[in-house]
């Protein structure tokens, strides 16, 4: 009776230990899609344009080979004329949510929220008000190898910019009704 009861208690904590190592191996899965998207949006944003190459190479480590042709076939031209149109600019992004969509054993989807301010030194030296803009990006992440990379990206566009220029210097007058 007793080895009976011993075999089915001992089947139980193998099952059991299956199940939490799998567990821990889904928290693994979820804490480096995470770090990826996090560090991929923080070198995506982060630019000086005085010296892109170390952003292209950052976003580049942690892309698949589509999203890198996507990268330096014409993604890459488009942030290099953006930033070049403002003048002597650079930009920091500091992530401020990463948003976990779907994560399974290949492929994730992520949502992240980052703020960039851009320092912008004009033609004649003059600085600009730092612009600062609320960004969501979201990407699809794919498991090659054992590593998590950057499949695709687009850009949701909520929010707007940002600058000091913004804010009034005087309130807005109040609303008026019209005598009855």
């Amino acid at each position: 009776m007793f080895g009976g009861v011993s075999a089915i208690l001992l089947v139980l904590v193998i099952v059991f230990a299956l199940l939490w190592d799998g567990a821990r191996g889904d928290q693994g899965d979820t804490d480096a899609v995470r770090r990826v998207a996090g560090t991929f949006t923080d070198r995506f944003l982060t630019l000086d344009s005085k010296d892109l190459e170390p952003n292209k190479r950052g976003v580049l480590a942690l892309s698949t080979g589509a999203f890198k042709r996507t990268y330096e076939e014409g993604l890459e031209t488009q942030v290099l004329q953006a930033i070049l149109a403002l003048g002597d600019t650079t930009t920091e992004a500091t992530i401020t949510e990463i948003y976990l969509g779907e994560v399974d054993e290949r492929t994730a989807h992520v949502i992240v929220q980052a703020e960039t301010t851009a320092y912008t030194i004009d033609e004649s030296g003059a600085a600009r008000p730092p612009l600062t803009q609320e960004i969501y990006i979201e990407l699809d992440l794919l498991k090659q190898d054992g590593a998590w990379l950057v499949d695709h990206v687009a850009h949701l566009n909520f929010g707007g910019p940002r600058s000091s220029s913004d804010v009034p210097s005087e309130p807005a007058p109040s609303p008026t009704t019209a005598p009855a």
